[in-house]
Protein backbone atom coordinates (compact mmCIF):
# COMPACT_ATOMS: atom_id res chain seq x y z
CA UNK A 1 0.00 0.00 0.00
CA UNK A 2 3.08 2.49 0.78
CA UNK A 3 6.59 2.57 0.07
CA UNK A 4 9.03 5.72 1.21
CA UNK A 5 12.19 6.03 2.19
CA UNK A 6 14.13 8.06 4.68
CA UNK A 7 17.81 8.79 3.57
CA UNK A 8 21.10 10.21 5.26
CA UNK A 9 19.13 10.30 8.75
CA UNK A 10 21.65 11.33 11.27
CA UNK A 11 21.81 12.22 15.13
CA UNK A 12 24.38 14.00 16.41
CA UNK A 13 25.12 16.38 19.42
CA UNK A 14 26.71 19.96 19.79
CA UNK A 15 26.56 22.94 22.19
CA UNK A 16 24.32 25.68 20.68
CA UNK A 17 26.74 27.99 21.07
CA UNK A 18 29.02 26.58 18.30
CA UNK A 19 27.13 24.02 16.83
CA UNK A 20 29.24 23.05 13.62
CA UNK A 21 32.20 23.10 16.12
CA UNK A 22 31.55 20.88 18.38
CA UNK A 23 29.50 18.66 16.32
CA UNK A 24 29.59 14.66 17.33
CA UNK A 25 28.17 12.13 15.65
CA UNK A 26 25.75 9.58 17.63
CA UNK A 27 23.82 7.80 15.13
CA UNK A 28 25.92 7.95 11.28
CA UNK A 29 24.04 8.83 8.48
CA UNK A 30 21.90 5.49 7.28
CA UNK A 31 18.98 5.01 5.17
CA UNK A 32 15.50 3.82 6.46
CA UNK A 33 12.78 1.81 4.22
CA UNK A 34 9.45 1.49 5.17
CA UNK A 35 6.62 -0.34 3.72
CA UNK A 36 3.33 -0.66 4.89
CA UNK A 37 1.92 -4.01 3.36
CA UNK A 38 -1.89 -5.63 3.41
CA UNK A 39 -2.43 -9.00 4.29
CA UNK A 40 -3.99 -11.23 1.82
CA UNK A 41 -7.25 -10.79 1.08
CA UNK A 42 -10.13 -13.21 1.95
CA UNK A 43 -11.08 -15.53 -0.82
CA UNK A 44 -14.20 -14.63 -2.49
CA UNK A 45 -14.21 -17.81 -4.33
CA UNK A 46 -14.80 -19.88 -1.75
CA UNK A 47 -18.02 -21.62 -1.05
CA UNK A 48 -20.51 -21.33 1.91
CA UNK A 49 -20.52 -17.22 1.46
CA UNK A 50 -20.99 -14.83 5.32
CA UNK A 51 -23.08 -12.78 3.57
CA UNK A 52 -22.69 -9.49 5.31
CA UNK A 53 -19.82 -10.59 7.40
CA UNK A 54 -17.51 -11.41 4.83
CA UNK A 55 -17.74 -7.84 3.59
CA UNK A 56 -16.94 -6.41 7.07
CA UNK A 57 -14.10 -8.66 6.89
CA UNK A 58 -13.23 -7.30 3.44
CA UNK A 59 -13.49 -3.72 4.74
CA UNK A 60 -11.56 -4.10 8.06
CA UNK A 61 -8.00 -5.51 6.57
CA UNK A 62 -5.22 -6.02 8.62
CA UNK A 63 -1.92 -3.96 7.75
CA UNK A 64 2.05 -4.90 8.43
CA UNK A 65 4.23 -1.91 9.49
CA UNK A 66 7.59 -3.20 7.70
CA UNK A 67 11.00 -1.15 8.84
CA UNK A 68 14.49 -2.51 7.71
CA UNK A 69 17.99 -0.84 7.57
CA UNK A 70 21.22 -2.37 6.88
CA UNK A 71 23.83 -1.27 9.28
CA UNK A 72 23.07 1.25 12.16
CA UNK A 73 26.35 2.92 14.04
CA UNK A 74 25.64 3.91 17.42
CA UNK A 75 28.47 5.63 19.66
CA UNK A 76 27.59 6.69 22.60
CA UNK A 77 29.55 8.55 25.45
CA UNK A 78 29.62 9.30 28.62
CA UNK A 79 28.82 13.24 28.30
CA UNK A 80 26.03 11.89 25.88
CA UNK A 81 24.73 9.45 28.49
CA UNK A 82 24.36 12.89 31.70
CA UNK A 83 22.94 13.89 28.54
CA UNK A 84 20.40 11.83 28.33
CA UNK A 85 20.09 11.41 32.21
CA UNK A 86 19.53 15.13 32.36
CA UNK A 87 16.22 15.21 30.06
CA UNK A 88 14.92 11.94 31.38
CA UNK A 89 15.24 13.81 34.74
CA UNK A 90 13.54 16.93 33.93
CA UNK A 91 10.63 14.71 31.93
CA UNK A 92 8.48 14.58 35.58
CA UNK A 93 8.93 17.75 36.40
CA UNK A 94 7.98 19.31 33.14
CA UNK A 95 4.73 16.72 33.27
CA UNK A 96 3.82 18.08 36.84
CA UNK A 97 4.03 22.26 35.63
CA UNK A 98 2.01 20.93 32.68
CA UNK A 99 -0.28 19.22 34.47
CA UNK A 100 -0.46 22.62 37.22
CA UNK A 101 -1.23 24.70 34.01
CA UNK A 102 -4.54 22.62 32.70
CA UNK A 103 -5.68 22.54 36.42
CA UNK A 104 -5.65 26.33 36.81
CA UNK A 105 -9.23 26.80 35.10
CA UNK A 106 -11.41 29.57 35.44
CA UNK A 107 -14.59 28.26 36.64
CA UNK A 108 -17.81 29.24 35.04
CA UNK A 109 -20.02 32.37 36.47
CA UNK A 110 -22.63 29.93 34.91
CA UNK A 111 -24.44 26.80 36.80
CA UNK A 112 -22.69 23.62 35.97
CA UNK A 113 -25.98 22.65 34.69
CA UNK A 114 -26.89 24.88 32.12
CA UNK A 115 -23.46 24.56 30.68
CA UNK A 116 -23.42 21.18 30.44
CA UNK A 117 -27.04 21.34 28.40
CA UNK A 118 -25.50 23.59 26.21
CA UNK A 119 -22.21 21.31 25.78
CA UNK A 120 -24.47 18.28 24.84
CA UNK A 121 -25.46 20.21 21.92
CA UNK A 122 -21.51 19.51 20.58
CA UNK A 123 -19.84 23.31 21.54
CA UNK A 124 -17.05 23.95 23.28
CA UNK A 125 -17.09 25.43 27.00
CA UNK A 126 -15.82 28.84 25.74
CA UNK A 127 -18.61 29.05 22.80
CA UNK A 128 -21.30 27.97 25.62
CA UNK A 129 -20.72 30.72 27.71
CA UNK A 130 -21.00 33.34 25.19
CA UNK A 131 -24.19 31.95 24.05
CA UNK A 132 -25.37 32.91 27.64
CA UNK A 133 -23.41 36.26 28.10
CA UNK A 134 -25.79 37.14 24.69
CA UNK A 135 -28.82 35.80 26.00
CA UNK A 136 -28.56 37.48 29.66
CA UNK A 137 -27.96 33.40 30.84
CA UNK A 138 -31.44 32.26 29.13
CA UNK A 139 -31.13 28.56 28.62
CA UNK A 140 -33.64 28.40 25.39
CA UNK A 141 -32.24 31.41 24.04
CA UNK A 142 -28.34 30.51 24.43
CA UNK A 143 -29.19 26.95 22.53
CA UNK A 144 -30.70 28.99 19.55
CA UNK A 145 -27.88 31.43 19.82
CA UNK A 146 -25.66 28.70 19.27
CA UNK A 147 -27.06 26.79 16.75
CA UNK A 148 -26.91 30.37 14.67
CA UNK A 149 -23.90 31.80 15.43
CA UNK A 150 -21.84 28.94 16.88
CA UNK A 151 -18.87 26.93 16.14
CA UNK A 152 -19.72 22.73 16.80
CA UNK A 153 -16.83 20.51 17.90
CA UNK A 154 -15.60 18.79 15.31
CA UNK A 155 -16.79 15.14 14.93
CA UNK A 156 -14.33 12.56 16.14
CA UNK A 157 -13.69 9.87 12.94
CA UNK A 158 -14.49 6.26 13.17
CA UNK A 159 -11.88 4.35 12.47
CA UNK A 160 -11.71 2.94 8.91
CA UNK A 161 -11.38 -0.73 7.93
CA UNK A 162 -7.70 -0.80 7.62
CA UNK A 163 -6.08 -1.53 11.07
CA UNK A 164 -2.09 -1.98 11.92
CA UNK A 165 -1.62 -5.05 13.49
CA UNK A 166 2.02 -6.34 13.59
CA UNK A 167 4.84 -3.96 13.19
CA UNK A 168 8.35 -5.91 12.12
CA UNK A 169 11.75 -4.56 12.42
CA UNK A 170 15.05 -6.08 9.53
CA UNK A 171 18.54 -5.06 10.51
CA UNK A 172 21.54 -6.51 9.08
CA UNK A 173 23.53 -5.38 12.19
CA UNK A 174 23.36 -2.74 15.09
CA UNK A 175 26.62 -1.72 16.28
CA UNK A 176 26.40 -0.13 19.96
CA UNK A 177 29.65 1.77 20.67
CA UNK A 178 30.63 3.08 24.54
CA UNK A 179 33.27 5.62 24.51
CA UNK A 180 34.68 7.21 27.46
CA UNK A 181 35.19 11.02 27.01
CA UNK A 182 35.05 11.80 30.67
CA UNK A 183 37.27 14.18 31.93
CA UNK A 184 40.67 14.47 29.72
CA UNK A 185 39.72 11.19 28.00
CA UNK A 186 38.80 10.36 24.33
CA UNK A 187 38.59 6.62 24.12
CA UNK A 188 36.64 3.63 23.03
CA UNK A 189 35.42 1.21 25.97
CA UNK A 190 33.46 -1.62 24.54
CA UNK A 191 31.26 -2.38 21.43
CA UNK A 192 28.24 -4.53 21.39
CA UNK A 193 27.23 -6.22 18.24
CA UNK A 194 23.43 -7.54 17.56
CA UNK A 195 23.75 -9.55 13.71
CA UNK A 196 20.75 -10.46 11.74
CA UNK A 197 18.35 -8.71 13.47
CA UNK A 198 14.22 -9.78 13.20
CA UNK A 199 11.74 -8.39 15.42
CA UNK A 200 7.40 -9.04 15.09
CA UNK A 201 5.69 -6.84 17.65
CA UNK A 202 1.63 -7.99 17.29
CA UNK A 203 -0.90 -5.28 18.00
CA UNK A 204 -4.12 -7.50 18.60
CA UNK A 205 -5.68 -7.95 21.22
CA UNK A 206 -3.53 -10.28 23.22
CA UNK A 207 0.23 -8.01 22.89
CA UNK A 208 2.67 -10.84 21.51
CA UNK A 209 5.76 -10.88 19.50
CA UNK A 210 9.65 -12.41 19.15
CA UNK A 211 12.66 -11.63 17.91
CA UNK A 212 16.03 -12.93 16.80
CA UNK A 213 19.37 -11.73 16.49
CA UNK A 214 22.98 -12.69 16.81
CA UNK A 215 25.33 -11.05 19.69
CA UNK A 216 29.09 -10.50 20.18
CA UNK A 217 30.95 -7.72 21.94
CA UNK A 218 34.62 -6.87 21.84
CA UNK A 219 36.32 -4.32 24.60
CA UNK A 220 39.10 -1.79 23.53
CA UNK A 221 42.33 -3.00 25.55
CA UNK A 222 44.24 0.29 26.19
CA UNK A 223 47.70 -1.53 26.93
CA UNK A 224 47.45 -3.24 23.72
CA UNK A 225 45.78 -0.59 21.85
CA UNK A 226 43.37 -3.51 20.28
CA UNK A 227 40.36 -4.90 20.19
CA UNK A 228 39.22 -8.22 22.45
CA UNK A 229 36.04 -10.23 22.59
CA UNK A 230 34.55 -10.17 25.50
CA UNK A 231 31.24 -12.45 24.03
CA UNK A 232 31.78 -14.73 21.44
CA UNK A 233 29.29 -14.67 19.08
CA UNK A 234 25.98 -15.95 20.51
CA UNK A 235 22.85 -16.40 18.40
CA UNK A 236 19.42 -16.05 20.27
CA UNK A 237 15.48 -15.98 20.06
CA UNK A 238 13.20 -14.55 22.46
CA UNK A 239 9.23 -14.63 22.37
CA UNK A 240 6.56 -12.71 24.84
CA UNK A 241 3.30 -12.59 25.44
CA UNK A 242 1.38 -10.16 27.52
CA UNK A 243 -2.31 -12.10 28.51
CA UNK A 244 -5.06 -11.64 31.18
CA UNK A 245 -5.30 -14.39 33.75
CA UNK A 246 -8.37 -14.17 36.35
CA UNK A 247 -8.62 -10.31 35.91
CA UNK A 248 -4.58 -9.57 35.92
CA UNK A 249 -2.08 -8.47 32.91
CA UNK A 250 0.08 -11.33 32.85
CA UNK A 251 3.62 -11.26 31.16
CA UNK A 252 5.46 -13.73 29.55
CA UNK A 253 8.80 -13.98 28.26
CA UNK A 254 11.09 -17.25 27.25
CA UNK A 255 14.51 -16.76 25.52
CA UNK A 256 15.52 -19.89 23.45
CA UNK A 257 19.52 -20.21 22.25
CA UNK A 258 20.87 -22.88 20.18
CA UNK A 259 24.54 -21.74 21.42
CA UNK A 260 26.69 -21.56 24.40
CA UNK A 261 26.49 -18.02 25.68
CA UNK A 262 30.56 -17.62 26.34
CA UNK A 263 32.20 -14.93 28.46
CA UNK A 264 35.42 -13.59 28.81
CA UNK A 265 36.58 -11.36 31.89
CA UNK A 266 40.28 -10.62 32.06
CA UNK A 267 42.38 -8.95 34.37
CA UNK A 268 42.98 -6.37 31.74
CA UNK A 269 38.49 -6.12 31.57
CA UNK A 270 38.20 -5.74 35.10
CA UNK A 271 40.77 -3.34 35.68
CA UNK A 272 39.52 -0.78 32.84
CA UNK A 273 35.57 -1.68 34.44
CA UNK A 274 36.80 -0.97 37.91
CA UNK A 275 38.81 2.56 36.49
CA UNK A 276 36.21 3.75 34.66
CA UNK A 277 33.03 3.19 37.15
CA UNK A 278 35.14 5.14 39.67
CA UNK A 279 35.64 7.99 37.09
CA UNK A 280 32.33 8.02 36.10
CA UNK A 281 31.12 7.82 39.59
CA UNK A 282 33.13 10.44 40.88
CA UNK A 283 32.58 13.06 37.75
CA UNK A 284 28.75 12.37 38.29
CA UNK A 285 28.00 13.19 41.73
CA UNK A 286 31.21 15.58 42.08
CA UNK A 287 28.93 18.92 44.01
CA UNK A 288 28.57 21.91 41.52
CA UNK A 289 29.63 24.92 43.42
Amino acid sequence: LLSCSLQSIEVFSCSLLSEEETALSIIDPLMINIDLNANPLPDLNKSGSTGLLEASEIRQRNLLLEVSFNTMNIRLSYLDMKMFLAILNSLPDQALKAKNRESQTVPSKYPSNKMKCLKDLGFAEEECEKSLDECNGDLTEAALWLTAHGKPLPVEKKEGGLKLTSIELKASCVCLCFIDDCKDSDVPLAELSFNNINVNQKLQNVMEGQARFSLMGDYYNRELSGWEPFIEPWRCSTEWRQYELKGDIKKDLQINAPDVLNISITRTFLDLYNKTKDKWTEDYYRQVP
